[in-house]
């Protein structure tokens, strides 16, 4: 039952990643696409926040105590920035009902952007190590 489930659920996810975001017709296409961009961005910003890390680690091994000095002020400004992140989209939709689609394509929308604007500053951070 569990695995007939989970397969049904990675269908209706591989069928939402198949819809076409470009040409939106409909409420339940927008926000099945907030969503696919909302996971995207996310995804993105995941990986060039390990790189970040890893890039730091590499740059810094014969400075170790300087190199976990910066990992961990990095470590820190990430949970802030996630923090300010989701305080900020919370005040974005808030005059959306929780209980409507709306509200959660608006999150998502937010964090997409947000998320878009933090993997271009964490790339430039990168850049300059």
């Amino acid at each position: 039952m569990k695995k007939s489930l989970a397969f049904v659920l990675l269908i209706c996810q591989t069928s939402f990643a198949q819809e076409n975001c470009a040409t939106i017709t409909n409420s339940e296409q927008y926000y099945n696409c907030s969503y696919i961009k909302k996971e995207a961005a996310t995804k993105r910003l995941d990986a060039v926040y390990s790189k970040y890390l890893t890039e730091v680690t590499h740059s810094y091994t014969e400075h170790k105590n300087i190199g976990e000095d910066l990992l961990a002020k990095i470590k820190k400004s990430q949970i802030a920035w996630l923090n300010y992140m989701h305080a900020t989209c919370d005040i974005y939709a808030f005059q959306i009902d929780e209980n409507n689609q709306r509200h959660t394509a608006a999150i998502n929308q937010c964090v997409t952007d947000m998320s878009e604007k933090r993997v271009t500053e964490l790339a430039e951070m990168i850049a300059n190590i």
